[in-house]
């Protein structure tokens, strides 16, 4: 049977979502629901001027976060020139205290870093600045990974464009999460399809690479997968259809 141990679960946005169902999905919606279920997470909830920064253009530093020894590689394999805030045109930015010490204690409280994400996205269209990783150790690997993603912009600017009838222009607050970081097996991560709180679908989350031996295992991980909807997700997600992700460590 598929126990707590056994699987890490996360929601995803159904296709063609309303605006009920995507600020559903969003990270702070569903944690509480699921903390046994997924990895650790600490939630900071993030002030405007925060906001602003992200979306400014530029890949830099407030002025208050001193950038560690560390040098991040460009998509071309050149090394990132990154300055302060206070060195960019004007641009003088602190962070908060409540931003930036929550980030700064659970960096120290971490064994193995942090994946991060905001409401709904992780930035890993960024991976390329750490040589193919999100994994965050120090403060600015946050900060970066943020400032150089197109995700991040999207959550930002663009989730709720494609809603039909909605005029909002983004949650009631943004959130960034801090997640334990774990080694994830990609052959063992799974995208399910659910609707009317039926599964209807099961893949691969990463269809790119083709893993030969699932094909024996198939009968067997289905089963694992429907038994942990049916027991820990059916009854307690608010909604009917939904894109969890799912995985056997």
């Amino acid at each position: 049977a598929c126990t707590l141990t056994h699987t890490i679960f996360e929601i995803k946005m159904s296709i063609q979502a309303s605006e009920t169902d995507i600020l559903g999905c969003q990270f702070e919606e569903w944690y509480d629901y699921f903390e046994n279920d997924t990895l650790k997470s600490k939630i900071i909830h993030l002030d405007s001027e925060f906001m602003k920064y992200l979306t400014a253009d530029g890949v830099y530093l407030p002025n208050n976060v001193k950038q560690s020894e560390k040098d991040y590689i460009s998509d071309d394999e050149g090394i990132i020139p990154i300055e302060q805030s206070d060195s960019n045109e004007g641009v003088d930015f602190k962070m908060a205290p409540d931003i930036i010490e929550p980030i700064l204690s659970a960096l120290r409280q971490s064994q193995r870093g942090l994946f991060i994400k905001l409401n709904w996205s992780a930035p890993t269209d960024a991976s390329w600045l750490f040589g193919n990783s999100v994994r965050c150790r120090v403060i600015d690997d946050v900060l970066l990974l943020l400032k150089s993603s197109d995700r991040i912009v999207f959550d930002i600017e663009h989730m709720f464009k494609n809603c039909v009838g909605s005029s909002r222009t983004g949650p009631d607050r943004f959130t960034l999460v801090l997640r334990n970081w774990a080694d994830l097996n990609p052959s063992m991560e799974f995208r399910v399809f659910v609707r009317n709180k039926t599964i209807v679908g099961i893949s691969q989350r990463i269809c790119s690479i083709y893993f030969s031996f699932l094909r024996t295992e198939r009968e067997r991980l289905s089963s694992l997968i429907f038994t942990f909807f049916q027991n820990k997700v059916r009854e307690k997600f608010s909604l009917t259809s939904c894109e969890p992700n799912s995985c056997k460590p």
